[in-house]
Order: C-alpha cells, then structure tokens, then sequence
C-alpha cells in the first residue's frame, strides 16, 4: 500500500504504476500532472526529446514532476505480485528522482543544467523504468538497429548536412548522400525514436544536442565526450560511443565472444595475445597493437578514440600535489613527478598547471619510444622542459625515487597479472616516502551501464575494470596499499594515493 490506496486504472494496455498519493484521490481514477492536489505526489516517466533525445519536457510543481506521459497507477495484477517490497522500492527511487529535478532546480544556471546534472537525473529515471517496464526481448533488437542507423549516417555524412538552425527534407538528405529517399526516410525514422533527432512533419528532420554535436565536433570526438543521459535505450552512451568510435571493431568482437569461450574456456581473458579481440580478427597469435599497425587508418581511428576518450576523463581530480613543492628544497636533483606510460604528456601538463611552484623540468614523461619520441617534437606549453625516456612499464622503472609516479587509465588495459607486473616495476623504484597515484575508473554497485559495457570491451583485448576492491587486491599484489583514494568529481573515477606496504 502506497499513501492509504491502491488505484486500478480500467485499462492495463501500457504499464501503470502509481508511485505515491494522498487520500483525496478516487479509486480507479487516472491522473495527468498538473490535475493532482499539492498533497498528491507521483512521479512517472517517459522519455521525451530532450538533448540527448530522451530527458524530460519539463520540471514544475513541488514534489511533481511534469512532462511525463505515462500514468502512473497501479492495476490489480500489480498489486497481487509483491506489492508491498515493489512500492517500497518504488517510493525510494521516486524520491531520489525529486532529489535530482530539485538540485537542478535550484541550480542558478537551471536554465543550463550540466550533461553530469542531467545524467544523475537520467539515472534515476531509469531506475523507474526499470522497476515497472516488464523485459522485453525486442529491445536488444531495437538497439542494434539503431546501432546501425547511427553508424550509416555517420560514414554518410549526413549529421553534417542537416541545418544548424532549421530542419531538411528527406529528399534534401538523400540527394546528399546519393541515396534512397525511401532510405533515408527508414534510418532517420529509427533515429527519431532513439532520440538522436527530431521529427519536424513527416518528411523533415532536425537537430537534437546529440546530433548537432555529431556535425560541429566530427563523429569521433564527439561521441565520446558524451555523457549517458538518454534513459531508454543509452543511444547517446553506449550506442553512440560504440558507433562512432571503431562500431564496426566492437560489433566483430561482440559476435564473436560466443565461439571465443567456447573454444577457450569460460575464464576472464587476460594476456596481451589470444584476446578476444585477436581471436575475432582471425589472428589470436598477435596482439591487439601487431594486428592495428598491419592497418594504418584502423591503427588512426583507434588512437583518437582513445586520445578523445581520455581528454574527457579526470586527470588530476581533487589530489593535491602541493606537497611536493613543499618537499622539493631537499634534494635538488630527486624527480619530482614521473607520469608513467604518459603519452605526450596532458596530465603531467595539468598536475603543472593546477600545482604553482612544481618546475617541468624536474618531471618525467615516459612512453614507448615512438610515443615519446612525437611528443618531445610536438611538445609545447611548457612540456618542452620535461624530460622524456623511452620505457615499457612491464621492465625495470629507470627514474629512481621520485616523489610521485603516476598512471593514468593504463592498468585497465591489463588483466590482474600483467597489471600486478607494472605495479611491481614501480614498487621496486620508489623511495620510503614515494607516492604512486593510480588514476582510474571505480567500479560501484549497481555498475553504470557505461561502465559494464565498457568493462566488457576492455575484456576483449585482455584487459578489465575494476572494482575498489580489485585494484586493492593487485596493490598489494604487487607491495603497495592504498594511503587514500580521491573520488574525483561528478566521475566514477578516483584517484588513489598508494605507499609501499
């Protein structure tokens, strides 16, 4: 029992489902929002185009929120299965959801709501939805349509040739691209319904934010500074990261996991070879970089995706390097901060950046040798006075008790093993009061589903995220315990500080 009724709406053709209402409402009565009493409270959801095509039309009224279509009631049926445990569930995730609409409400940029404001909001939506939409089998099929939808438009251009301001006809569209109309008219009517744009009458299409930031910013980058606000079918997450990043890589390894742990055994992947990733490109000897470099746009696209997937990742979060310069004045000659696998050094350029006082010139850049090697030439921004050494973190660490070592978004590439290895080599190197800093996404409970999808496609080159849990376990695998761990804001990422056990 739910606020003293129980309602059974008369037609149960859609899922009904009232959350919480006050004693003035009548048996059997189904309501819109704004025809309920202040003292009524419910919440219900259905996605409306929005900026990722699925947030909420509006946000009104205390304790309601407006904008959502279905009714929320709750039928017979619903009410013989569990009603009690379901309704209670149900009242926490309506208040969580209020929690969510509040804080953007009070938001002095409301008006401007942030894509991590959104995602919370989002969040809870889905928890909703989740509760009291039963499974439907179809719905994979639904995402893998408009998995392809998005993907044909993207290597068709066509996101770039739909107006700013305005809205193109099909027709417009297929000329373009040199294509069916009636063709066009079928994908962009898959999109529409993920969300990705809008319906302007029956033959025209508009921009939503999702596909207006797939034309301005290139498919590419785009994608994947997204965040996952679309709370259906996670068209602007998921679907899109996957689609616009290497779809065509993801969807060979996924159809081919099946065949991969049947042939292998149902153990989690580990190792540089025999990935599954390997496995799918018929070459399970090599490793996922041998087999990218036999193709130089595939080796491209690979790295840019994981160039513009890390420029939207935390690098130094809420972790204060001041310490160092504090300490600096000892020894005149002990490296200050080593960024460890490092690329052209962005993050070391950030630690600079946000710690006044940390000279570059007593910091370190490390990477392959080809890697080091480009950034040395392109360095600039005061990375020109970092010294840069060629080094495979899986051998001996060369910079010796340096205050800070510092790996960002590798260990996830490894599995446990490997990842233990790499901790070892730096174990080995530090000081009694060096510091690495292991910079990472953390696995929570529930997992996002970003993070589960992502956790999946790091598997399939040997890799894995990781909970709190497992990167404590490798830590002190490898000598180390975790010091402190620095949740960096509005992430699922942390910094976490480690000492020599």
């Amino acid at each position: 029992m739910v606020g003293g009724n129980v309602y059974d709406g008369s037609n149960h053709h859609s899922p009904v489902l009232r959350i919480r209402a006050g004693n003035s409402a009548k048996k059997g009565q189904r309501f819109r929002l704004g025809e309920l009493d202040d003292n009524i409270n419910i919440v219900s959801l259905t996605v409306a185009d929005g900026p990722y095509g699925s947030i909420f039309s509006g946000i009104q009224s205390t304790g309601l929120m407006s904008g959502l279509r279905s009714h929320l009631l709750i039928s017979p049926d619903t009410a013989a299965l569990g009603l009690t445990t379901m309704t209670s569930e149900l009242d926490s995730l309506s208040q969580q959801l209020q929690a969510a609409a509040e804080s953007i409400r009070r938001s002095p940029a409301s008006a401007n709501a942030t894509d991590r404001e959104l995602s919370k909001l989002a969040e809870c939506a889905e928890g909703l939805l989740r509760a009291i939409k039963p499974a439907d089998p179809l719905d994979a099929l639904v995402v893998l349509v408009q998995l392809t939808a998005v993907r044909l438009f993207i290597d068709w251009q066509v996101f770039e040739v739909i107006p700013t301001n305005g809205s193109i006809q099909y027709s417009e569209i297929a000329a373009i691209a040199c294509a069916d109309v009636s063709l066009i008219a079928c994908l962009a009517g898959t999109l529409v319904a993920a969300g990705v744009l809008n319906q302007v009458g029956s033959d025209r299409v508009s921009h939503t934010r999702t596909s207006a930031a797939l034309a301005a910013e290139g498919a590419l980058t785009a994608v994947i500074r997204m965040e996952c606000v679309n709370s259906k079918y996670h068209v602007a997450s998921i679907i899109i990261l996957i689609c616009g990043s290497r779809f065509d890589e993801h969807l060979k390894i996924l159809y081919s996991m099946p065949r991969y742990f049947d042939e292998y055994g149902r153990k989690e992947p580990s190792g540089e070879r025999h990935t599954i990733a390997a496995f799918a490109d018929g070459n399970p000897n090599l490793t996922v970089l041998e087999i990218m470099k036999r193709e130089p746009q595939r080796m491209a696209t690979f790295m840019a995706s994981m160039s513009a997937m890390g420029s939207r990742q935390p690098m130094i979060g809420s972790y204060d390097f001041r310490w160092v310069v504090y300490n600096m004045g000892i020894d005149p000659d002990r490296p200050l901060v080593v960024d460890v696998g490092g690329g052209r050094g962005h993050a070391l350029h950030a630690i600079v950046q946000a710690t006044p006082g940390l000279p570059m010139s007593r910091c370190v850049v490390e990477d392959l040798m080809e890697v080091v090697d480009e950034a040395r030439k392109t360095a600039t921004g005061g990375l020109e006075e970092a010294r840069y050494i060629p080094v495979n973190f899986h051998t001996e660490q060369p910079i010796k008790g340096a205050f800070i070592y510092y790996i960002r978004r590798c260990l996830h590439d490894y599995g446990d093993d490997d990842a233990v290895g790499i901790l070892e080599q730096i174990c080995q190197a530090m000081a009694s009061d060096s510091r690495v800093l292991v910079v990472e996404q953390v696995l929570t409970y529930p997992p996002p589903p970003l993070a589960c999808a992502l956790d999946i496609i790091m598997a399939s080159i040997g890799g894995k995220e990781r909970t709190l849990e497992g990167f404590e376990e490798i830590f002190s695998r490898a000598g180390l315990q975790i010091a402190q761990v620095y949740p960096c804001p509005d992430s699922d990422f942390a910094v976490m500080e480690c000492q020599k056990a």
